[in-house]
């Protein structure tokens, strides 16, 4: 099924929001219905004139990379999906009538690249080119194959639309994408999760010691996995206890206690799995550089 850009990006501002990560869009609509005869002739189409095609392409290959990218676990690969989709936003966020800027409400995320005034733009090439720029920043560990990967896909999007457009809408179209994706890349080296595949199992980190706590068990012992991830800045919220999501049950080994039943009920649910319970967590497992991670699963469906 072919969804419009206008539609693909409702729906990946709308996925990002299920990782808390972006909330309600309030700020007040650009009109870009006033055109200057100087800068072209014609009126730049909207966005949700073109289908999803470019920003399908690009959310696949994220897929792949995230699974073969050194150190992409799933909190990194959460933050990755959360910058591009947020730079997909942006880029054609001013070719969609009612969409607006999300810059002024995003922690730390203020002025933003803007069109020039009563230029033409061509959006996917917009969004080729802003997506192809961010995605190159944000995998910068990616494989040779797959950085050439990369530099491809954004070469064969390009080759289906510079052949019709007048050079001078191409090549303002490549330059924005290109802009926004270098604002939005900016943004992101200050809030505590830069390269953060370098850095997944730090050992500056000694976990807590006692009845209940985390402990490093077989099979491939390793330490905690991101433990200072919370300290990140929040996309939106002030900090992570703004959406607090409550306590667990407290820790009880005593049998009949609220902890010991839930225990209970997963371990007699694994010993008597039906066929159909077992295709479902088949379908739902992230076992590492096999999946594309949980949060992989997420942009899977959006696609």
């Amino acid at each position: 099924m072919n969804y419009d850009i206008g539609h693909e990006v409702k729906l990946g501002v709308k996925a990002i929001s299920n990782f808390c990560l972006v909330a309600c869009v309030f700020l007040m609509t650009t009109a870009f219905d006033r055109i200057d005869p100087t800068c072209m002739d014609e009126k730049t189409p909207p966005a949700g004139k073109f289908n999803s095609e470019v920003p399908l392409a690009w959310f696949k290959l994220q897929l792949k990379l995230v699974k073969e990218s050194p150190g992409f676990s799933p909190p990194v690969a959460s933050r990755a999906f959360g910058y591009i989709g947020v730079t997909l936003y942006e880029a054609v966020a001013p070719g969609i009538e009612t969409h607006q800027s999300i810059a002024g409400q995003l922690n730390g995320l203020t002025n933003l690249p803007q069109l020039e005034s009563g230029c033409e733009y061509h959006w996917p090439t917009v969004a080729n080119s802003a997506l192809a720029s961010i995605v190159r920043r944000l995998f910068a560990n990616a494989t040779s194959a797959n950085k050439a990967a990369i530099d491809n896909l954004e070469a064969e999007s390009a080759a289906m639309f510079k052949p019709s457009l007048k050079a001078e809408v191409f090549n303002r179209s490549v330059a924005h994408g290109r802009a926004v994706a270098a604002a939005i890349f900016i943004w992101s080296l200050n809030d505590g999760g830069h390269e953060g595949y370098l850095k997944n199992f730090p050992r500056t980190y000694t976990p807590p010691v006692g009845s209940g706590l985390w402990v490093q068990t077989q099979p491939g012992i390793s330490g905690a996995l991101q433990p200072y991830w919370g300290s990140n800045r929040p996309f939106v919220l002030s900090s992570g206890s703004d959406c607090h999501p409550g306590p667990p049950p407290v820790y009880s080994e005593q049998s009949g206690s609220p902890f010991y039943n839930e225990g209970l009920e997963v371990y007699i649910s694994v010993k008597n799995l039906s066929p159909d319970q077992r295709v479902i967590a088949e379908f739902w497992a992230d076992d590492p550089v096999e999946t594309s991670t949980p949060p992989g699963h997420s942009i899977s469906i959006l696609n």
